[in-house]
């Protein structure tokens, strides 16, 4: 991202980088900063409560780089923020990369609040969503989408320099069939009963009938999370045909198919993996 005095210099952009100045300044009075979505939790206050995409971090290390980066650009320093997700996973994340880049803009047009902000540029969707708990389906309210986005963009756009995988010529690998490969297997009996069981758990807190301490509901949605790929992380019986059986007959049958053209395979799982 670019903003102030001085031209990006695309020949060097090989991510979306966002900054605030560029030239040439001392290295004391410039802070340059590598996956920024680590400080995306910075406390902001809000009146519109707990809707889901309105931050609601509280990030000591966030507030104490927005307390250095502030400090820096007052005194005429500079800002630059690289990263390849500059918005991760809410709407609100946008607000406080501007915040950290842009807030005396911000302040000029009337929108440094949260509110003010996201009464410019964001709106509430109302959508059907499973439970938490896989129970059953809810209607739920999220600040889920951009309006204006004309004028968001020329805001966004003085503080950023983007480059796509297009623009880059990045070569990717092309998926087999061209799609996604889904692969059903079966729930066994067990799982179903501790599925149950979680709907059950998930009831009793939000009546608030057990302490936090004991069971929460971050910890019924890390259980069953566990207990979706295998049963056996939460101390359940082996099934007949779990997960991970099927998974490496599929990974070793694609070794023996592709062998000859020395094809690489990656698998990701960041349940039931060792620490080291």
């Amino acid at each position: 991202m670019h903003c102030g005095t001085g031209e990006p210099d695309a020949s060097k952009g090989a991510c979306p980088v966002l900054r605030e100045g560029c030239g040439n300044v001392p290295a004391g009075r410039r802070i340059t900063r590598c996956a920024p979505t680590l400080l995306k939790n910075l406390f902001v206050p809000t009146s519109m409560g707990s809707i889901p995409g309105v931050p609601r971090g509280d990030s000591k290390r966030a507030f104490d780089f927005r307390i250095k980066s502030w400090d820096i650009l007052r005194r005429g320093g500079r800002l630059v923020l690289m990263t390849a997700t500059p918005i991760m996973n809410t709407i609100g994340e946008a607000f406080i990369m501007q915040t950290y880049l842009q807030h005396d803009l911000l302040v000029e047009l009337g929108i440094n609040h949260f509110d003010a902000w996201a009464r410019t540029f964001a709106q509430t969707v109302t959508n059907l969503e499973m439970t938490p708990d896989g129970s059953g389906f809810r209607l739920n309210t999220r600040l889920a989408r951009f309006v204006n986005l004309p004028e968001l963009f020329q805001l966004w756009f003085q503080v950023t320099l983007a480059r796509s995988k297009q623009e880059l010529g990045l070569p990717l690998p092309k998926r087999i069939g061209g799609k996604i490969i889904p692969i059903q297997i079966p729930a066994s009996p067990e799982l179903k009963t501790y599925t149950h069981q979680c709907a059950e758990r998930m009831q009793r807190v939000r009546r608030g009938s057990v302490d936090p301490t004991q069971d929460n509901v971050l910890k019924i949605i890390s259980d069953g999370t566990k207990a979706a790929l295998d049963p056996r992380l939460v101390g359940l019986p082996a099934p007949a045909v779990s997960k991970i059986d099927v998974l490496a007959d599929y990974v070793a049958a694609l070794y023996h198919q592709y062998d000859a053209a020395k094809a690489t395979q990656l698998i990701y799982c960041e349940l039931g993996t060792p620490h080291r």
